[in-house]
C-alpha cells in the first residue's frame, strides 16, 4: 500500500523532478504545479509510474481538497514559499513538503510556525541532513573515537551562496553543538547569478555564527570561483573533513592540551567511512509523516525555521555592518524584508 493517494509538486525545477521521482515509489497519483508549461510527452513519462498525473499552471487551478492522505511539496522558489502555504491553507491541506529555505523574511518565519499549529499542519522541512541524524552521528563517532566536542566547522568554497548550501550548513552546525548560535556576523554580497531566476539572490561573503562555549561556525563563498571547496570539521587534537557523506578524520598523535598553540598537522587517519548516502535523503524525510506525531512535527519547524533565521540575521549583519544577537529583537525595517533567497 502506497503512503500517500495523491501527491501535489509545486515547482518542477531540478528539486522538484526529484521530488516526483522519489513520489512515484510511494504515492498513486502525482499532480504537477508550474507556470512553465510541461509537455505531453514529459507527462506521459511521468505518468508510466503513476496511477494518474495531471498538470496545472498555478495552485489556483487546484479544485480539489486536500485531505491527510494527500501530500503537498511546495518546491518554487523561496520568496513565494509562505503565500503558497497560506494558499495550501485554504484547501485543507495536511501533510507539506517544505523545501528550504522556509522562507525569505523573519516575519513569515514567525508566521509559519502559527499556522502549522493553528492547522494542525505536519511541515517536514527538507534541510540538508536533517533527517538522517548526521549531527548525531558525528557527534557519536566523536565520542567512541574520544577525541572531545568539536570546537569549531570551517566551510570554504566559491559560489555555492549562504542560502542554497549555506543553510544546511548552519542546519547542521546547530545540531552538532545542540543549539542556535548566540551571535550572528556577516560580510556580504549579492550577486544575481542565481541559476533558477536573475531575481533570486545568490550570497557570497565571510559570515561568522558563535555558539555557546564560544564554538564557532565560519562560512566563507566567492562569486568569483566555481570551485566547490571543503567542510572542515576542528576537535582539540583532531581534523574531519566532510564530504558527500564521508567522514575522513586524522589526529594528532603527541597532542598536549596545555600547549595548544604547539600545532602540528594532523596525520593518523583514525576514521574513513561513509556515514550517510546523500541518495537516499529522502527517505527518512518521507518516512517522518509515518515516524512522527504531530508535536514532535512542531517542534522540528521550529529547528528549521531556527535555522533559517540565522541566515536572515547573517544578512541582516552584512546590511548593518554590526553583530547581531539570535534572541534579541531587529530593528523594524528588517521584520519583514524578503531578502529573495532560495
Amino acid at each position: 500500500m502506497k503512503m500517500f493517494e495523491r501527491s501535489v509538486v509545486i515547482g518542477y525545477g531540478s528539486i522538484g523532478q526529484r521530488h516526483v521521482n522519489y513520489l512515484s515509489q510511494i504515492s498513486t497519483q502525482i499532480i504537477v504545479i508550474d507556470p512553465k508549461p510541461i509537455s505531453n510527452s514529459k507527462l506521459a513519462e511521468i505518468g508510466k509510474s503513476f496511477e494518474y498525473v495531471g498538470y496545472l499552471p498555478s495552485l489556483d487551478r487546484l479544485n480539489f481538497k486536500l485531505t491527510a492522505k494527500d501530500v503537498v511539496v511546495v518546491a518554487n522558489w523561496g520568496p513565494d514559499h509562505f503565500k503558497t502555504v497560506i494558499g495550501l491553507c485554504a484547501l485543507g491541506v495536511k501533510n507539506i513538503v517544505l523545501e528550504k529555505p522556509c522562507a525569505d523574511s523573519l516575519h513569515d518565519i514567525e508566521e509559519l510556525h502559527y499556522i502549522a499549529a493553528k492547522n494542525q499542519i505536519k511541515i517536514a522541512v527538507n534541510q540538508g541532513s536533517f533527517y538522517d541524524n548526521l549531527g548525531k552521528k558525528i557527534n557519536d563517532i566523536s565520542r567512541e573515537l574520544d577525541i572531545g566536542e568539536i570546537k569549531a566547522i570551517w566551510i570554504n568554497g566559491g559560489a555555492r551562496c549562504l542560502s542554497t548550501s549555506g543553510s544546511h550548513w548552519v542546519s547542521l552546525a546547530s545540531e552538532i553543538f545542540g543549539d542556535n548560535p548566540i551571535s550572528i556576523s556577516g560580510d556580504g554580497f549579492n550577486d544575481y547569478i542565481n541559476p533558477r531566476s536573475k531575481n533570486l539572490s545568490f550570497i557570497e561573503g565571510v559570515f561568522s555564527f558563535t555558539y555557546s562555549q564560544r564554538r564557532r561556525l565560519g562560512i566563507c563563498l566567492t562569486n568569483k570561483s566555481s570551485i566547490t571547496g571543503s567542510f572542515e570539521i576542528y576537535w582539540a587534537n583532531s581534523l574531519g573533513v566532510l564530504d558527500q557523506g564521508k567522514l575522513v578524520i586524522h589526529s594528532n598523535e603527541n597532542f598536549t592540551p596545555e600547549l595548544i598553540t604547539k600545532h602540528k598537522t594532523a596525520s593518523k587517519l583514525i576514521f574513513s567511512e561513509s556515514i550517510i548516502n546523500p541518495e537516499n535523503r529522502f527517505v527518512n524525510l518521507y518516512r517522518s509523516f509515518e515516524n512522527f506525531s504531530e508535536s514532535q512535527f512542531l517542534a522540528n519547524l521550529r529547528v528549521h525555521l531556527n535555522s533559517n533565521k540565522s541566515i536572515l540575521l547573517a544578512l541582516i549583519s552584512s546590511e548593518t555592518g554590526h553583530k547581531v544577537f539570535f534572541n534579541q529583537p531587529v530593528e523594524d525595517e528588517f521584520l519583514k524584508k524578503k531578502f529573495r533567497i532560495s
